[in-house]
């Protein structure tokens, strides 16, 4: 950021990106930020002068109720999903309660939006990617945002973990919900329930189990945090879209997968074409 032109053309803004700055700032590790919860540890700094909230009510973001409208659309489309194949992923953490009952070896992913591009998965699903696409605040162009169809096996937990940044809320639309499934962030522990969503800070520390002999299914979806202004907005995700940026962490985030060398070469290209945004020419200098 700093040899391409962006941390300079941030600093020199005007006081609308003050709270970016120091944000930058504390990325480049010239000064801390406090965290703000004790259960919040993100890998990147705590984005200043945002509440903290384990839970947040569904009115607090519009689309939300879209989503829940849709809800019979979205789980037509995600059951046809089940039959194709899915992306498998191995968090770190993962714990196998009852490997006999899993019918996936882990959890099992299809992407609509990852990393700030648009996958095969909008395709399979044509009315879900249009309707997201749709609603206000989600943060698909931002390369941390995702939109996915994710399945937990029967029988697995996710030890507890942070996310990346503050700088989402993430949505939890429920499709296919048994018993003995449940989410813990914080010290508040929720139940997803079909139809609906839960909205969370992943920035805090949180955990997922599915004690049952059935597959979890939810659509997630990533919202930006209410309590960022517009011009926050892109100057974040011009930051995070470059591609230099871009190809710094996806093989982080792909490590953990089984995708193949053909999908990050993919993706990479991608990321290139994505250079010739006027977003990415208007602050990278």
């Amino acid at each position: 950021m700093k040899k391409g032109g962006f941390y300079d053309c941030v600093m020199n803004a005007g006081k609308e990106l003050d709270r970016v700055k120091d944000y930058l700032r504390a990325l480049a590790g010239e000064i801390q930020l406090p965290t703000r919860h004790p259960a919040q540890a993100p890998s990147y700094p705590v984005f200043p002068e945002i509440s903290v909230h384990p839970f947040r009510d569904t009115k607090s973001i519009a689309g939300v109720k879209l989503l829940q409208d849709q809800f019979p659309m979205i789980r037509e489309e995600a059951d046809r999903l089940l039959v194709s194949d899915y992306l498998q992923y191995f968090p770190r953490g993962i714990d196998k309660v009852n490997p006999t009952q899993l019918r996936l070896k882990s959890w099992g992913l299809n992407f609509i939006y990852y990393m700030g591009e648009k996958m095969e998965g909008a395709h399979l699903c044509p009315g879900t990617s249009e309707l997201i696409c749709s609603l206000a605040g989600t943060c698909l162009g931002y390369p941390w945002g995702d939109a996915v169809f994710s399945v937990q096996a029967a029988g697995s937990n996710l030890s507890a973990h942070c996310s990346v940044d503050n700088l989402r809320v993430r949505c939890h639309l429920g499709l296919s919900i048994p018993d003995s499934c449940g989410i813990r962030v914080g010290e508040q522990k929720r139940k997803w329930r079909e139809g609906e969503c839960l909205l969370f800070d992943d920035s805090i520390e949180h955990e997922v189990w599915n004690n049952s002999k059935e597959d979890r299914l939810v659509l997630i979806l990533d919202f930006w945090n209410p309590e960022l202004t517009e011009i926050e907005r892109e100057v974040l995700t011009a930051g995070f879209r470059k591609s230099e940026v871009r190809k710094l962490f996806a093989p982080i985030r792909i490590r953990n997968t089984t995708a193949d060398k053909a999908v990050m070469k993919s993706l990479e290209a991608k990321f290139e074409i994505g250079d010739s945004d006027p977003l990415i020419k208007k602050y990278w200098h």
